[in-house]
């Protein structure tokens, strides 16, 4: 079966918002731009998360409970900051909605044997990090990485997001197959895109995740 690795990151690489799906791809792009000050404040705001600054002296707690799968409150966190960032008067509502999309999706993927290796991981940060210096908005992402003190520290963070995040590649690619498989070759970018919608949709509901009823944001 042909693999889509390629329309990834070619897609990736020609996003309206390189800066958000190469270097912060746990999170959807907003459509507002943000300048070099809000890069500062979301790679310092990561770089928090990251250390643990988040974390309260109870340890981790869950935004909600699904039937395979929980949500972190930190990641429920970061999404809504990260949407308040890019001026986004709804970053609760996108920020519920992204993050059960995103744990539905990787458990979904460890479900169907989409696992990730330490060396597959490392092998697609680097080519990730060689489209960093290919961009056209570098100093946008420098902005972002140094509000993590040094581009190790950021690299190291972002292996801990792909830990996640390459598993939900390898189910989505496998997914874009199944979709192509369908309809016989015939591509629709806009075709895909409601399959897909509609495939997070049912994972979501499947879950039933159940809101922690102390959460307030």
């Amino acid at each position: 079966m042909k693999s889509y690795r390629t329309f990834f990151m070619a897609a990736a690489a020609s996003a309206v918002f390189v800066l958000l799906v190469i270097i912060a791809a746990i999170f959807k792009p907003a459509k507002a731009s943000a300048g070099e000050s809000n890069m500062s404040e979301l790679g310092a705001m990561w770089a928090a998360y990251a250390q643990g600054d988040h974390l309260s002296s109870d340890g981790e707690t869950y935004y909600a409970i699904g039937k395979t799968i929980n949500i972190p409150m930190d990641e429920m966190d970061r999404a809504v900051e990260y949407y308040q960032i890019g001026g986004r008067s709804n970053a609760v509502a996108l920020a519920d909605q992204y993050v059960k999309e995103r744990n539905a999706l990787y458990a979904a993927a460890l479900a169907n044997g989409c696992t990730a290796t330490e060396d597959e991981i490392r092998q697609y940060l680097d080519e990730l990090r060689d489209m960093l210096y290919r961009s056209e908005n570098k100093e946008d992402i420098f902005a972002v990485i140094q509000g993590f003190g040094s581009e190790d520290e950021y690299w190291a963070y972002e292996y801990t997001v792909y830990q996640k995040e390459y598993p939900i590649i390898k189910y989505t690619e496998a997914l874009r197959d199944n979709y192509l498989d369908n309809m016989n070759g015939s591509y629709s970018e806009e075709g895909w895109q409601t399959y897909f919608a509609d495939v997070k949709n049912a994972l979501v509901q499947d879950q039933v995740f159940v809101i922690n009823a102390e959460y307030t944001k």
